[in-house]
């Protein structure tokens, strides 16, 4: 059906944006760490936050390129 279609293209559309690196947001309230850019969950802590290519929680793809 059309809202199934409809449905379909939306799904495709998120993952492909997804697929797309973006910066990781920077969090330093009470202890150094950062969010995805995307679901906003906390993506890692401290120094081995580069290690981790994609967000766990939704798949967001993360450029660390230059994040200290």
């Amino acid at each position: 059906t059309s809202d199934e279609l409809t449905e379909a293209k939306r799904i495709v559309c998120e993952a492909t944006e997804k697929q797309i690196p973006k910066k990781p947001k920077g969090d330093y309230h009470s202890v150094p760490h950062y969010r995805c850019p995307s679901c906003n969950s906390a993506v890692k802590v401290f120094e081995d936050a580069h290690e981790y290519h994609w967000c766990l929680y939704c798949g967001q793809a993360l450029d660390w390129s230059d994040t200290k």
